[in-house]
């Protein structure tokens, strides 16, 4: 019977983590998901690693290997399924996180309603959703962690051989996974230590094998795979420059705690602590978790180039636990009963969610949430493009110009469509620094590509839609027109969707200024500079003509950008000027533009 109870204790718990995580990304987060399709181009380069990946003599060679020994246990599915894999170990952690903090309370069970609580404030943080899609590698070494800390809780109650033994084994897979959870282990040894008089010597033995394990992990960073995560010899510029002035050290740590909770939250763990305090019961264990999730940040910490949000949720899991320590019986005889704690809590929660409206709909979420539709989109596609690619095909993508997208991955595109038989792919891209040669592969901006030189074309819109296909036949026709005039025609209408709106646009009204601006911005984004040019010359003419118009800033701005890649630098200056002037006048400010200005002038001094 009681095997059966605690089947259904744990049935429950799983389901109602899947609930709750279900339910803060679909309704409360974005108000939309696909936990399949990540938002970010690492999530290919990790796949594509997992499936790459062979273990060997030269292991120790490889930075972070744990992680990528874990991953390549997945990589043998398709990408979705593997990206879900990985989504079950994140929640998996959670499932974890709660069963050790049942074992540190003593308790029998935990109370639903504050587990609850505490599973709707993780997911619910403004920064899970980046976080939980990008730190992978952390969220192998969290699992690890955790299983080194219920290692432990086991072998106090039942001193079973296997449980003396496996926090040696797992702290090992946790720093060779990512190196986040040092002081976290080390803060919850030492208390141990002072609480557990008749384990020192063991507690002692873990002490030093922690340090002596991530000294290893240094020394394999710094020396044998020279990893640019820890790096001793890196320059104040690099990103993962380690400083460890202690004034750096505090800015950088309170970057992190002005994103850890906000002031619902905040309240809400204070009076947990409060009603534990008073009722003399885990207290001093609600501060170690508390204490535990805040030394996720020291690594971080130290590292004063490499600032995101996201690392911010780190310490939510362990410190936000703590919620689930509450005593509610404490007052069961008092002015408040159970049933008003846990009211009380709840409606603290749901504050926070409002709260935190703001960061759920800022720039940055809408950003990432648009890098996953797009990816999602694309990805679509991909059964329709495998179709169409025959061996030998010289096949060009248009139009996968967003931050994230599964085109930026080479190795991911290698393994979609060429790992049975191989063809010959060019990507293009809007900056002559994204360029790249290969023989399967290349990357190319618009400027340099031939459309007949291809037998496939595949465009996609600027929301990851495929809005183009053209075969050989149909690339042969429009490839034979006149491309001399500066005129858009159908080879560019059929390589930059956007402009067979324009085109529609200004067949129905030729001096439309903003159209003609939209498209000598599209031409610009793509590098073609001389169709640029002329569509923006267009438009300004057409903009002066009017005796009350003040032409649009941008149209000045992206002009000056066409007259700075000819080398007119004294014209291009000028525009930026008259940019910078008629933005200010609107009582706007612009980076760029200051930028510029401030470029031109050191060209125009030369």
């Amino acid at each position: 019977m009681k095997s059966n109870s605690s089947f259904i204790s744990l049935f429950k718990i799983a389901i109602l983590i899947f609930v709750c995580y279900y339910l803060c990304l679909k309704f409360i987060y974005p108000g939309y998901f696909d936990p399949s399709v990540p938002y970010h181009a690492d999530n290919y380069v990790y796949y594509t690693s997992a499936i790459d990946f062979h273990i060997g003599g030269d292991l120790f060679k490889q930075t972070r290997f744990v992680s990528t020994i874990v991953m390549s246990l997945f990589a043998d599915f398709n990408f979705q399924v593997f990206n879900l894999c990985l989504i079950g170990i994140v929640l998996l952690n959670i499932g974890l996180t709660i069963y050790f903090v049942k074992l540190l309370s003593g308790k029998t069970k935990l109370s639903m309603v504050f587990v609850f609580i505490y599973l709707i404030s993780i997911f619910a943080h403004p920064e899970f959703y980046s976080n939980y899609w990008f730190d992978i590698y952390n969220t192998i070494a969290y699992f690890f962690m955790i299983n080194t800390l219920i290692a432990w809780l086991k072998y106090k109650s039942d001193q079973r051989f296997i449980f003396k033994i496996l926090p040696f084994v797992t702290i090992f897979l946790c720093f060779f996974s990512k190196e986040t959870y040092v002081l976290v282990l080390l803060f919850f040894w030492g208390y141990q230590w002072f609480y557990e008089k008749e384990y020192r010597r063991y507690l002692s033995l873990l002490i030093l094998y922690t340090i002596f394990m991530y000294g290893l992990v240094f020394f394999q960073s710094s020396f044998i795979t020279n990893s640019p995560f820890i790096n001793s010899e890196a320059n104040n510029q690099d990103t993962y420059y380690i400083s460890v002035n202690p004034i750096s050290i505090v800015k950088t740590y309170w970057f992190y705690l002005k994103h850890f909770t906000n002031p619902f939250t905040l309240v809400t763990l204070i009076a947990a602590f409060a009603i534990n305090f008073m009722a003399k019961t885990n207290w001093n264990k609600m501060i170690l978790l508390f204490g535990m999730g805040l030394l996720t940040y020291a690594p971080n910490a130290v590292l004063p180039n490499h600032l995101f949000n996201f690392y911010a949720w780190l310490a939510a899991p362990l410190s936000f636990s703590l919620i689930m320590l509450v005593e509610e019986t404490y007052f069961s005889h008092r002015l408040f009963n159970r049933r008003s704690l846990m009211v009380g809590a709840a409606i603290l929660a749901f504050l926070s969610i409002v709260w935190n409206h703001r960061s759920y709909h800022s720039q940055t979420s809408v950003w990432i949430l648009s890098q996953e539709q797009i990816n999602r989109h694309m990805l679509n596609n991909f059964p329709f493009i495998q179709q169409q690619i025959q061996p030998g095909d010289h096949v060009l993508v248009i139009g996968a110009t967003s931050s994230f997208n599964p085109f930026k991955a080479s190795k991911f595109i290698d393994r979609s469509f060429n790992h049975i038989h191989k063809s010959y792919w060019t990507i293009g891209v809007t900056n002559e620094s994204e360029e790249k040669a290969g023989t399967y592969i290349s990357k190319k901006t618009l400027e340099h590509i031939h459309i007949q030189d291809y037998d496939k074309i595949f465009v996609f819109d600027e929301k990851g839609y495929l809005a183009n296909f053209m075969t050989r036949e149909q690339i042969k026709s429009i490839s034979d027109m006149d491309s001399s005039s500066l005129e858009m025609n159908q080879v560019d209408i059929s390589l930059i969707p956007e402009l067979m709106e324009a085109q529609k646009k200004l067949a129905a009204n030729p001096d439309d200024t903003q159209t003609l601006m939209q498209v000598g911005s599209s031409f610009l984004q793509n590098k073609v500079f001389n169709k640029a040019g002329f569509y923006l010359e267009r438009a300004l003419s057409l903009e002066l003509k009017k005796t009350e118009a003040v032409p649009n800033p941008y149209l000045y701005f992206y002009l000056g950008n066409v007259k700075e890649n000819e080398a007119k630098y004294a014209q291009a200056m000028e525009l930026y000027q008259k940019a910078l002037t008629g933005l200010n006048n609107e009582g706007q400010t612009n980076a760029y533009f200051n930028d510029a200005v401030e470029r031109m002038k050191q060209q125009v001094t030369k």
